[in-house]
């Protein structure tokens, strides 16, 4: 096969990607984003393509197509259960058995140049979506910690006004799909809620309890009435950390939407329990 020589990237851009929310057409719009951007990574690789001696036109033409056919974006998909679904096509994303339960999608543009020719193209972009939360088996997160998350894109190869073209539209797409509120994934948050709205949780159920335990271990020591103290505070502790955690896989950083049927029923439940809360500490504040 006719190949240029190959020479090492001199380029290379990148950027960790947080609170995104994708749906299939979104999917499938990044797919052809980048196939747009391989397209022309495929014309600069065979732009100074010359005829070896005894190379017909006709031949070297073949040879030229033939590689370009190679910079295909290849998608690999996997699910919580570690299934992986892989296809070098958009229609991944369109047929209706389509893998659930995704952790992860990549999109990677260099891959069959590299399994056929077993080196890197000049030009190559790729795609990581992380899709998991903080209760997904390969990830272990304290409240209080950042929550992991590998999503990113890169650019990178020989041609510097490719790979900053490419790195500029991949950055406008994503931008356009950014929500608010990723703060909570944020380390040191937990302290911060804790310190303050925590603070005044703990302090309205043990309010609410308090009198309650007093009557009910009335005239019996009282080392029963401070262990139930203890165990009144930790329990709301307790509470005050699920329900940040409970909003944490809920707002997960990268969200496939659709993915998760129950998620809409989830986040009502969540809001309603928090506005239960909020009732109850305004009205006792108050009256």
């Amino acid at each position: 096969m006719t190949q240029a020589i190959q020479v090492p990237p001199s380029l290379s851009k990148s950027k960790p990607l947080r609170g995104c929310a994708l749906c299939r057409e979104d999917l499938l719009q990044l797919y052809r984003l980048l196939q747009t951007l391989l397209d022309e990574a495929g014309d600069l690789e065979i732009s100074d393509y010359q005829a070896r001696e005894g190379q017909t036109e006709v031949q070297l033409k073949e040879t030229k197509n033939l590689v370009k056919n190679m910079f295909k974006v290849f998608v690999r998909i996997e699910t919580e259960k570690g299934a992986i679904t892989s296809q070098a096509s958009e229609d991944v994303f369109t047929r209706p058995d389509m893998p659930v339960n995704v952790s992860r999608i990549e999109f990677d543009g260099g891959f069959i140049f590299r399994d056929r020719v077993k080196q890197n193209p000049r030009n190559q972009v790729y795609v990581l979506l992380d899709f998991r939360n903080i209760i997904s088996p390969t990830i272990s997160v304290q409240s209080a910690q950042a929550t992991p998350n590998d999503s990113q894109f890169l650019v990178s190869g020989e041609d510097a006004n490719w790979v900053r073209a490419a790195h500029s539209k991949l950055e406008e797409y994503f931008e356009n799909k950014i929500r608010k509120g990723m703060w909570i994934h944020s380390a040191g948050t937990y302290d911060l809620f804790l310190m303050t709205i925590g603070i005044i949780f703990v302090a309205w159920v043990l309010n609410f309890f308090v009198p309650h335990i007093d009557n009910l271990f009335v005239g019996l020591s009282k080392i029963y009435s401070y262990a139930s103290y203890i165990f009144i505070f930790l329990a709301a502790l307790r509470f005050f950390m699920f329900m940040f955690d409970y909003a944490r896989v809920m707002w997960p950083i990268m969200e496939l939407k659709g993915a998760n049927p129950v998620a809409v029923g989830h986040r009502w439940i969540w809001a309603m329990i928090l506005v239960t809360v909020i009732g109850g500490i305004i009205k006792d504040l108050l009256f």
